[in-house]
């Protein structure tokens, strides 16, 4: 398992951005698989991290966020990806893997309910489809009357 799985989607993200804005300042490998270095958070103070990237739970930063909670902060994740080499290739590589896989998943999913759809209208009398198709398109029409920037 990565590093970043352990951290928040927005904490991952956050540290990706400042990966490649360049906020790791200093990283340097203080063990085996253990990092150290300083990161600028965004408000320009500069945050003393540490990573074991074998156990995520184990780093620590100084932010407000992560101090004193086993947590992995975006600090963190930007010191990971500074410190791994081919690190960012990797997560980039998992993103669209699982990108595909949704997409796969939500193809196979409209093409059940198409066919669970279909199914049922084919079994249905002409008046019985005819009243389900009034009482949907009723049911729309009040959906787009009372959407958010109605009133």
């Amino acid at each position: 398992m990565a590093f970043y799985s352990s951290a928040s989607n927005n904490s991952t993200w956050r540290g990706v951005d400042y990966y490649e804005s360049r906020k790791v300042k200093s990283s340097r490998a203080v063990g085996d698989a253990v990092y150290e270095g300083e990161v600028e958070g965004s408000e320009g103070r500069v945050y003393s991290v540490r990573i074991d990237v074998d156990h995520p739970k184990r780093s620590t930063c100084t932010c407000p966020f992560a101090e004193g909670r086993r947590v992995v902060c975006k600090h963190m994740v930007a010191l990971y990806f500074e410190s791994v080499p081919g690190s960012l290739d990797a997560f980039y590589r998992d993103v669209r893997e699982a990108e595909a896989h949704y997409e796969l998943e939500e193809q196979r999913w409209r093409d059940e309910t198409l066919a669970s759809i279909t199914k049922l209208v084919r079994s249905m009398s002409a008046e019985e489809a005819k009243g389900r198709l009034i009482d949907m398109m009723y049911h729309n029409m009040l959906d787009e009357r009372y959407r958010d920037d109605y009133w």
